[in-house]
């Protein structure tokens, strides 16, 4: 007998779709999960200075806003890289 819920995927199913993605995609966009930790980091920073470390400390604010704005278009365009 299956408790779980007819909605819920396997754990093998979803390997298998990460599978075909990383087959289909590979390093294709040139993004790295520290990248975009990167990113998320330095957002934190920006929004949340009580609890994050900016590592860029000596940028003001509007100089640290740009840089966040430059990383993000620059992860958005290899995300969509060749797609409408």
């Amino acid at each position: 007998m299956n408790n779980k819920p007819e909605s819920m995927t396997s754990l093998k199913e979803i390997a298998a779709q990460l599978k075909q993605h990383h087959e289909r995609y590979g390093e294709a966009s040139g993004l790295s999960l520290g990248k975009i930790g990167d990113l998320l980091k330095e957002t934190a920073a920006v929004m949340f200075p009580q609890y994050a470390v900016a590592e860029q400390d000596e940028l003001t604010l509007e100089e640290r806003l740009g840089v966040l704005e430059n990383s993000f278009h620059q992860i958005v365009e290899r995300l969509c890289r060749g797609k409408d």
